[in-house]
């Protein structure tokens, strides 16, 4: 029974991966660029804004129906860490699905509910991360110890805590060292180091991290495409142009068939140049 409703809940637990995941935006010392999250907006198609608005609030309803069975099954089985993993994750994919929600019922206009959203998203965060946390403590070298920090470092950086995000980050993949990890876990968290430290403006750290991830990501994929944009960005801010456009160029032959992110690469071409 225990294994069934879990077959049933991780539906309802699937993370995001397309545009409006609620990462943050990154910050150069120059200029915004766009996180993997919105880079994704751009190298698929744009999605109308009460479309958006209906999409989170649908996926909250299933969200909150997977919480409810998950705190039904956790009466019964309150020392099972597999479940407590699955329900701290499942608080943290809230979060981030409501802290999006309520960017966008704010930006079309219901600001006060926009605000109500988001500080419930906040409650439901910190409550994921010392969960996960608190699972970690109890379990040492646990065998998914990368992708909990990953989820974490994901949500710390949602929530504009760049540090700690950093730190999640670097955890995660001392934990890879320890144990053996799916490489999509590894690349993301490559990617997540690189944006922390773009961030937080460690330029030379993004650097290597993005060199990193690079020997990770499929020729032609959405990462390959994000990899060479940071890095440009990484490059234009250490005053390294020809590198910086050179890698533009390489996101443009990528994304000969992606309206949105062609026209936004070629502005930042425009700036470099």
């Amino acid at each position: 029974m225990l294994a069934r409703n879990l077959l049933q809940l991780s539906l309802a637990t699937l993370m995001i991966t397309s545009s409006g995941s609620g990462f943050a935006a990154a910050q150069s010392s120059k200029t915004k660029t766009a996180d993997l999250a919105q880079f994704s907006s751009l190298y698929g198609q744009e999605i109308d804004a009460k479309d958006a608005i209906r999409r989170y609030q649908n996926l909250e309803r299933l969200r909150v129906e997977a919480q409810s069975s998950l705190e039904n099954l956790l009466k019964t089985n309150p020392s099972n860490n597999e479940l407590k993993l699955r329900y701290a994750e499942l608080l943290l994919q809230r979060a981030r699905d409501l802290e999006q929600l309520g960017l966008e019922i704010s930006a079309s206009g219901d600001e006060a509910q926009g605000q109500k959203i988001s500080t419930l998203s906040k409650s439901l965060a910190r409550q994921g991360l010392n969960l996960h946390a608190s699972i970690l403590r109890q379990t040492q070298k646990h065998p998914l110890a990368s992708k909990i920090y990953l989820a974490m470092g994901r949500t710390e950086l949602s929530f504009k805590n760049p540090k700690a995000a950093l730190r999640d980050a670097e955890l995660g993949l001392a934990a890879v060292s320890r144990q053996q990890s799916d490489p999509e876990t590894i690349l993301h968290l490559w990617l997540l180091k690189g944006d922390v430290a773009f961030d937080l403006h460690l330029l030379g750290v993004a650097e290597q991290s993005y060199k990193a991830a690079q020997k990770l990501v499929k020729v032609g994929s959405l990462e390959e495409a994000y990899v060479f944009y940071r890095s440009a960005w990484v490059y234009y801010n250490l005053k390294e142009s020809v590198k910086a456009i050179s890698l533009l160029e390489k996101v443009l032959d990528l994304s000969r068939d992606k309206y949105a992110l062609r026209q936004e690469t070629i502005g930042d071409y425009g700036l470099f140049a």
